[in-house]
C-alpha cells in the first residue's frame, strides 16, 4: 500500500487528472503471485488504494488493475526462448497433435498491458462465441478499435484462426486466460522494461518439505547461482533466497533498488552464505548486488509470520558488496498484528547491531587452492579399463578398453551391459578421485574415457573424426538419454556442468 500511496501523493501535488493519475499507477505499480486468492487479495487492494471517488469519476477511462497470475520466478528459465521475430510466441502443445501450433503477438501490444489483455480477452471471447467450424467471422472491427495495423494484423489474424481450430476441436480451454498471465512476467523479464524498485515476501518453503521434482530444479539452480550450501544443510535451504536472486535477476533494472522481508536465518545462517555474498552466476550470466544493511525483526513479539523475520535491502550494481554482520535491530511488544504503522511506531525501538553468523563450519586454510571437479556419471560410460588386443594387433594410437564398474553404482546403470570399443589413446586420461587419493599420498590412477584432446572439450564435429571414441559416444547418449531421470540436459552438459571439466 505504500507504494500505493506515494505515487498517488505524487500525483495528486502534481494536480494530474483522475484518468491520468489511474493511468500511471497501473502503469507503474505491477504485481504477479502464483496462488490465485492472493491475486484476488492484490487486486482488490490495488482499487482500495485508487480510491472509490476516483473509481466513479466521470473522467477516468478503464481500469485494468495489473496484477497478474504467474510465475515470477519462471522455475522452467524458458522465457528467452518465447520470443521470436519480434513476436511473443505461446506454442500450443497437450499431446493431442501431430504438428505443434503457435499462438504469436506483436511485441508491441504488450507496451501497454491493459490494451494488450483486452485484445487476448476481445480474441478469445470471438473464438469461443461462434459455432463450431462454422466461416471464421472477420477481426475488421477489432483491427479498427485496437489501431492495429500493417504486419500486427496478419499475425493477430493467423493467431485468432488458431484458437478458432482449437475451439473447434474442444481444445480452446483457457488459452485467453493463459496468454494474459504468462506474457507479463516474460515482457517484464525483458531488458527494457525491468523495474527500478522490486518488493516483496517470496515463499518460504524448505527444501524437506518441496516435492522432489521441485527439490531436483531448485537444487541445480540454486547450485547454477552459487547459493547451494551443499548436501549437509540442504534440509535447511529455503527457496525465498533463490526467489530473491531470481527476481532481481530477471526483473531488476541496473542500479534498481529491492527489498524483501525473509527468514530471519538469511542474515546469519551457513545455509544463506552463498546469498550474502551478493555474487552470483545464471544462464545471463553473472549478476552482482550491493547488499546495505537489513533490518532483524526476531526481537517483535508477537512474530509477524511462523517465524522470525528479517528484511534485506540492496541496489542491482556491477560489483557485488557482500551482506555485512552490522544490523538495525527491531524490538517491541504488540498487542495486535494488526496495528497501522503510525499505531505501532511507538512500540518498535530500532537500534544499530551486529549479527553472529551461526553454524559456519571450520574450513581448511587450502581450501582456496582446491576447486569441484569434474563428475563423471554414469560412471561405466567414462570410466574404463584397458583388455587385451586380439592376436593381430592394433593401430598405433587405438587402445582396446571397456567399461569399468563399480559396487557403488545404483539402477538402472547397474542393470546395463557394459561399453566395449577400440578408441583413440589421447581421449583416455588418468583421474584421482577419492578412490585412490590418500593422506600424504596418492594411488594408482583410475582411467576415464573422455570427449576431450588437448585442446579442449570436443564438439560433435571434432569427436566425429575419431571414429573409435564416436561409436563409443554414440552408444554412450543412447544409454544415457533412455535411461537418466534428467532430461532437461545432455549427457556432454552434464559432463561439463558449470564448466568442470573445460575449466
Amino acid at each position: 500500500m505504500t507504494g500505493y500511496r506515494h505515487y498517488i501523493d505524487a500525483a495528486e501535488s502534481s494536480n494530474l487528472s483522475t484518468d491520468s493519475l489511474i493511468t500511471g499507477i497501473t502503469n507503474h505499480i505491477v504485481g504477479m503471485d502464483l496462488h490465485p486468492v492472493a491475486v484476488t487479495f492484490a487486486r482488490v487492494t490495488y482499487l482500495l488504494a485508487i480510491g472509490r471517488d476516483r473509481i466513479i469519476a466521470s473522467d477516468r477511462g478503464d481500469i485494468k488493475i495489473p496484477v497478474y497470475l504467474g510465475d515470477s520466478l519462471q522455475f522452467q528459465e524458458q522465457s528467452t526462448d518465447l520470443w521470436s521475430s519480434g513476436n511473443l510466441v505461446i506454442r500450443v502443445d497437450d499431446n493431442n497433435e501431430l504438428f505443434e501450433n503457435e499462438l504469436r503477438f506483436p511485441d508491441g501490444l504488450l507496451e501497454d498491458a491493459g490494451l494488450f489483455d483486452r485484445l487476448v480477452d476481445e480474441l478469445a471471447k470471438l473464438a469461443s462465441s461462434r459455432t463450431r467450424y462454422s466461416k471464421i467471422p472477420s477481426l475488421g472491427t477489432v483491427f479498427q478499435r485496437f489501431a492495429l495495423r500493417g504486419a500486427d494484423k496478419t499475425v493477430v489474424q493467423s493467431t485468432f484462426e488458431t484458437m478458432c481450430m482449437l475451439h473447434d476441436e474442444d481444445r480452446n480451454h483457457i488459452w485467453g486466460y493463459y496468454v494474459r498471465n504468462l506474457a507479463r512476467p516474460l515482457w517484464l523479464a525483458r531488458n527494457p522494461n525491468r523495474v527500478d524498485a522490486l518488493i516483496g515476501n517470496p515463499p518460504w518453503l524448505a527444501y524437506r518439505n518441496m516435492p522432489s521434482e521441485m527439490q531436483s530444479d531448485f537444487r541445480d539452480m540454486s547450485i547454477a547461482r552459487g547459493i547451494w550450501s551443499g548436501a549437509k544443510n540442504s534440509t535447511h535451504q529455503d527457496l525465498a533466497g533463490l526467489f530473491v536472486e531470481r527476481a532481481i535477476e530477471l526483473y531488476l533494472a541496473e542500479g534498481g533498488r529491492f527489498g524483501f522481508v525473509l527468514p530471519n536465518t538469511t542474515i546469519d545462517r551457513e545455509h544463506y552464505s552463498g546469498f550474502r555474498t551478493g555474487d552470483y552466476e545464471s544462464l545471463r550470466g553473472r549478476m552482482a548486488v550491493t547488499f546495505s544493511r537489513p533490518w532483524d525483526l526476531r526481537r517483535l513479539r508477537p512474530h509477524f509470520f511462523p517465524r522470525a523475520a528479517c528484511v534485506v535491502f540492496g541496489e542491482r550494481t556491477d560489483v557485488s558488496v557482500a551482506m555485512s554482520n552490522e544490523v538495525e535491530l527491531w524490538a517491541g511488544q504488540f498487542n495486535t498484528q494488526l496495528a497501522s504503522w503510525s499505531e505501532a511506531e511507538k512500540f518498535v525501538v530500532r537500534t544499530a547491531g551486529q549479527t553472529k553468523h551461526i553454524g559456519v563450519s571450520e574450513k581448511s586454510p587450502y581450501q582456496s587452492a582446491f576447486t569441484q571437479g569434474a563428475t563423471f556419471s554414469p560412471h561405466f560410460i567414462f570410466n574404463i579399463q584397458k583388455v587385451e588386443a586380439s592376436a593381430l594387433g592394433l593401430p598405433q594410437g587405438k587402445t582396446s578398453v571397456k567399461s569399468s564398474r563399480s559396487v557403488y553404482e545404483k539402477k538402472p546403470w547397474k542393470n546395463l551391459p557394459d561399453l566395449e570399443g577400440v578408441v583413440e589413446t589421447e581421449l583416455i586420461r588418468n583421474c584421482f578421485s577419492g578412490e585412490n587419493i590418500f593422506p600424504y599420498r596418492f594411488g594408482e590412477p583410475s582411467k576415464v574415457l573422455l570427449p576431450c584432446s588437448s585442446q579442449g572439450m570436443l564438439n560433435n564435429d571434432l569427436i566425429e573424426l575419431n571414429p573409435g571414441y564416436s561409436q563409443w559416444w554414440k552408444q554412450a547418449q543412447e544409454l544415457s538419454d533412455n535411461n537418466s531421470s534428467n532430461s532437461k540436459m545432455s549427457l556432454r552438459q552434464r559432463l561439463d556442468y558449470q564448466s568442470e571439466t573445460s575449466a
